[in-house]
């Protein structure tokens, strides 16, 4: 949509973008429409599904019919304006103990439904996934854990986008784990994992527990005892 800024916000046209063969074709206002001197503002209502909202655009019109963009939001070339949509996309982030971010970490995304279902597998392995659908259900899955890392139980959830408001959730069953911070068509999921462990039981030959065992934990040395592993 485009409206005159300086005749009060007039609208000057209004129309849906069509798409040939995977490209979006420009729309092309009527001159008539436009007078030279003002200032114009183009607003997406709505955006394809898998995209965000994108900013509205300012531009104006010279005497002369220069066309020059007012602000920072989208371009101007010539007398085309282009506005430009970004992704909805979840990003992963990784963590250890205390916090620490960790490297290593490969996630998968499913589709899925309400009942947490594994579907077809969306793209590949990586930690950002893009054109996530508002209102669909996705499963994500630990695919390659760092050493040391037990894997994430799945996650399933449903993405939500508003696009009038920006507001933009993850809904899924409550766990301690997750972190989700999200705006805009974009979420951000920390991901905070538990070290593998070992416990050790000192028992005596009748399987009674013993008290006062001390042992420790070396790494392997291709066969010999090799460094202490803190507990």
């Amino acid at each position: 949509r485009i409206t005159d800024d300086t005749d009060g916000g007039r609208l000057v046209e209004e129309w849906t973008t069509a798409v040939v063969g995977g490209a979006v074709l420009p729309h092309a206002v009527d001159a008539s429409k436009l007078r030279a001197g003002h200032t114009y503002t183009l607003t997406e209502l709505t955006a394809p599904d898998g995209y965000t909202r994108a900013e509205q655009v300012q531009f104006q019109i010279a005497a002369d019919g220069t066309v020059t963009r007012v602000g920072t939001a989208g371009s101007v070339s010539g007398t085309t304006v282009t506005m430009t949509d970004d992704h909805t996309r979840i990003s992963l982030q990784k963590t250890g103990v205390g916090g620490a971010a960790l490297s290593g970490a490969g996630f998968s995304l499913y589709h899925s439904d309400a009942s947490g279902a594994t579907g077809a597998q969306i793209g590949s392995e990586g930690l950002t996934f893009d054109k996530l659908v508002p209102n669909q259900y996705y499963k994500l899955v630990e695919t390659t854990v760092p050493a040391g890392y037990v894997a994430m139980e799945p996650l399933a959830f449903r993405f939500l986008y508003n696009q009038s408001t920006g507001a933009t959730s993850l809904t899924y069953a409550a766990r301690t784990d997750i972190a989700v911070t999200a705006a805009n068509g974009q979420a951000t999921v920390t991901v905070n994992d538990a070290p593998t462990t070992v416990s050790v039981r000192k028992v005596n030959e009748n399987g009674d527990a013993l008290a006062g065992a001390v042992l420790s934990i070396h790494a392997d040395n291709a066969g010999s005892v090799g460094a202490e592993i803190a507990g």
